[in-house]
């Protein structure tokens, strides 16, 4: 199979889908793995902590309790240095005051340094631990990153777009040639794969079916193409129908080309006198046949020359003219009908020609002048059993390919409502806005009543085409919409809703800047006067007295001695002292201050805007669109997509739409 074959085997596959929506693909969270484990300090013990207070509260009272037992210390040291064994009963002191206020402050610092080191060996323990259990995580975390990157790597990204179940109906707004085209190759692939049946009426004069017609045709599926009005001497499009539906198509067929203009007596004046035409062609109703009737009542026929119609047709049509008289109105609207008429037998390249006068039991419709009958699309049917039909119009006159447009429409309208209910057809009207709200209303009625799939593309969101915008039983799509009002249309139509928009930056700034400076000078003087007088008188007296008696080898000595003093003495003393001091003292400050401040502020406010801006509607690239549909709620929610047939042949598109959708 090559490169072609599977590009066609991708898009002829299941379900029905307008296009692919893309969605980014969404990693898991990491909730099997847990949080990193994150570092935590082994807790210090009850105890610890009560030591570590002990301690603070022994060294807040440390002085004195040195104090305490030092100063006995000391005392015993000296005492005993001199001798003394009282110092022996300060050294007892002194010991028992170490007793008593150090020791448990040594016991209790010696037991903390014990459980602080127990506490680092325990958090070294800890760390060990957590590095162990950190490097663990990791190498968790690269196997599930790499397990999800694969995932999502092979996980589906493209879903296809399909409508809902209740919907049949279809109303395409905007795009481009481009654009049309892969929608109906996209959508119509999808069709024909499931096994419906497809008519496209193109009159787009774009040949936008064309991609699709080689699709089909290169899967295998049975297609069949018309080109209007090359081919329309070839069509029996008037076949199966009575007199009257014959006047009344045509009727509103031409009606339709007045422009709108709605004169209902025109229309049943029109359908009037189509139908004393057909009424005397009798089954053989052709438009040539028609266009000969209409010069018979206007008394314009030759009944001499060779035509498509008998004599005894020429003689009752001529006689019906004389019954209609010369009325203005009538001759007119008979001149409009032949002139519209003419537009569909003209000489155009394979037109239908007015044959030789043929015999009356002769039918000439579906046949071709050698009498063979033509296998084109109206004498095999409209539609194809699991096949494509295309029917394009295309010509140099505008007014005659609209004529041609709102005939086979309206040929199309009466054999919907002849053939029932047919589910597996789709009929797709391409290029739909010229003909009218009329007819687009009563094209709505009979594909509803046939139960059966409708698609209308509209170049423009304007006029007639507007009012069909979100119909009930219907789903929208809108396209690019170049003009600026078509696309605030559309996006009034998706409608709006409430969003938190930033409204407002703000930013503050301030400086300030303070100088100040002082100066100062003081002087002072001190004086002082000291005078100070003092007067003093001292007496006294002594006496001594004294002997002594001494035996010596060369006799006795005895001596007496007598001393008598008598002393006084008066002293008077005065000073004055005068003391001046000078002082001096001079100041000076100089301070300076600068502030600078800043404030950010950041206003968000609600504001109720399009759920799609209309510029983004006049910006979309050619093949992506906005599918809408009216929810049961009420609520209108688009799901963007893109309609490139050549997203089917991508790495990760799924056969399913996305469940969440619904």
């Amino acid at each position: 199979m090559d490169v072609e074959d599977q590009s066609t085997a991708a898009l002829f596959t299941a379900p029905l889908r307008w296009g692919w929506e893309y969605v980014e693909p969404v990693a898991r969270p990491q909730s099997e793995l847990g949080p990193c484990p994150e570092w935590q300090e082994p807790g210090v013990s009850h105890r610890a902590w009560e030591l570590q207070a002990s301690v603070e509260n022994y060294k807040v009272h440390a002085r004195w309790r040195i104090a305490a037992v030092v100063a006995p210390g000391l005392i015993a040291f000296w005492t005993l240095a001199s001798g003394a064994f009282v110092g022996l009963i300060f050294l007892l002191l002194g010991a028992a005051a170490a007793w008593l206020l150090l020791w448990p402050w040594v016991k209790d610092w010696v037991e903390l340094k014990h459980e602080k080191r127990a506490h680092q060996q325990a958090k070294k323990m800890a760390e060990t631990s957590h590095k162990g259990a950190r490097r663990q995580w990791q190498a968790d975390l690269s196997t599930w990153d790499e397990r999800e990157r694969v995932r999502v790597a092979g996980s589906n990204s493209w879903f296809p777009i399909v409508q809902s179940a209740h919907s049949t109906r279809v109303e395409v707004f905007g795009g481009t040639a481009a654009g049309w085209s892969a929608l109906l190759t996209t959508y119509g692939a999808s069709v024909l794969a499931g096994g419906g049946s497809l008519l496209v009426l193109d009159s787009s004069e774009q040949r936008v079916a064309d991609s699709l017609l080689r699709v089909a045709h290169g899967s295998g599926r049975s297609t069949r193409t018309c080109s209007l009005p090359e081919h329309l001497g070839r069509l029996d499009h008037l076949s199966g129908f009575s007199s009257a539906e014959v006047a009344d198509l045509l009727a509103e067929a031409v009606h339709a080309m007045r422009g709108g203009a709605e004169d209902v007596s025109l229309r049943l004046l029109d359908a009037q006198l189509l139908r004393k035409a057909g009424d005397r062609l009798g089954a053989d109703i052709t438009v040539a046949r028609l266009l000969a009737a209409l010069d018979a009542l206007l008394h314009v026929a030759d009944p001499r020359a060779s035509g498509p119609l008998h004599m005894d047709e020429l003689a009752a049509l001529s006689e019906e003219g004389d019954l209609l008289g010369r009325v203005e109105r009538v001759q007119n609207e008979l001149l409009y009908l032949r002139s519209s008429l003419e537009l569909l037998v003209s000489d155009a390249p394979g037109a239908y020609t007015r044959p030789e006068v043929m015999d009356a039991a002769a039918p000439t419709s579906g046949l071709r002048t050698d009498g063979a009958r033509e296998q084109g699309p109206a004498s095999l049917g409209w539609w194809l059993d699991d096949g494509l039909a295309v029917v394009a119009t295309d010509d140099d006159s505008q007014r005659r390919k609209e004529l041609i447009d709102h005939v086979f429409v309206q040929v199309l309208l009466r054999r919907l409502r002849a053939e029932g209910k047919h589910p597996e057809r789709t009929l797709i009207v391409v290029g739909a806005d010229h003909l009218g709200q009329r007819v687009l209303e009563s094209l709505r009625r009979r594909v509803h009543a046939a139960d059966m799939r409708c698609v209308l593309l509209f170049e423009h969101l304007r006029g007639d085409a507007q009012q069909l915008l979100g119909t009930s039983g219907s789903t929208s799509i809108i396209m690019r919409l170049g003009n600026a009002a078509e696309a605030a249309s559309a996006a009034e139509f998706i409608g709006r809703g409430h969003r938190f928009r930033l409204s407002q930056l703000s930013r503050q700034r301030g400086d300030t800047t303070t100088t100040g400076s002082s100066t100062g000078t003081s002087t002072s003087v001190t004086e002082t006067d000291t005078h100070t007088t003092g007067e003093s008188f001292t007496s006294g007296r002594s006496m001594n007295g004294g002997g002594g008696l001494g035996v010596g080898t060369s006799g006795i000595n005895l001596n007496v001695s007598s001393p008598l003093g008598l002393s006084s003495s008066e002293t008077s003393t005065s000073s004055t002292a005068r003391s001046v001091g000078v002082s001096r003292s001079r100041q000076h400050s100089q301070n300076q201050s600068s502030a600078h401040s800043q404030t950010d502020g950041v206003v968000v406010a609600v504001s109720y805007d399009f759920t799609v801006e209309p510029t983004h509607i006049q910006s979309m690239q050619e093949t992506a669109f906005l599918l809408v549909e009216t929810e049961p709620s009420g609520h209108r929610r688009p799901v963007a997509g893109d309609c490139d047939p050549r997203v089917a042949n991508l790495k990760g598109v799924d056969s399913a739409p996305r469940v969440t959708r619904h």
